[in-house]
């Protein structure tokens, strides 16, 4: 296995990228939002009328979009080592099993439904665990 460290240290590392992905956020930007986006964001207090951020919204905004929940790895079901000596690259594929956390209350909000007309089905689909795959890179091998 390329990837130093336990499993437990590969789960930690996973979430961790997990938890800074935007993976379970509304594509909609600040700049590019239609006026039910922004009559929803105001209503669940995300944004201001023009367009700021509150505090409440900081909390979910990230890499410029509002996120209602996290991917946490429910288990690590393989770790395969995918080094590239000859490029000098150390690497490990993880397979695991993921599902939505910490799920926003704001995201069920009809309001939010409307606008988002997804974002039922998204929460409902990414709430069961599902299989995922990350290439962990740990840099140049020794």
């Amino acid at each position: 296995m390329a990837c130093s460290g336990t499993e437990a240290d590969v789960r930690a590392r996973v979430d961790a990228e997990l938890k800074d992905a935007p993976i379970a956020c509304l594509m909609s930007t600040l700049q590019a939002m239609t006026p039910t986006e922004k009559s929803a964001f105001m209503k669940v207090g995300l944004i201001t009328e023009d367009k700021k951020v509150t505090e409440k919204g900081q909390k979910y905004f990230k890499r410029g979009l509002f996120c209602y929940g996290d991917l946490s790895v429910e288990k690590i079901n393989s770790m395969t080592d995918r080094s590239e000596p000859s490029v000098g690259m150390k690497a490990t594929e993880v397979k695991f099993t993921a599902k939505l956390v910490n799920v926003a209350d704001w995201a069920t909000d009809p309001e939010i439904e409307k606008a988002f007309s997804g974002i039922k089905r998204q929460i409902v689909d990414l709430s069961k665990p599902h299989e995922r795959r990350k290439l962990l890179v740990e840099g140049k091998t020794k």
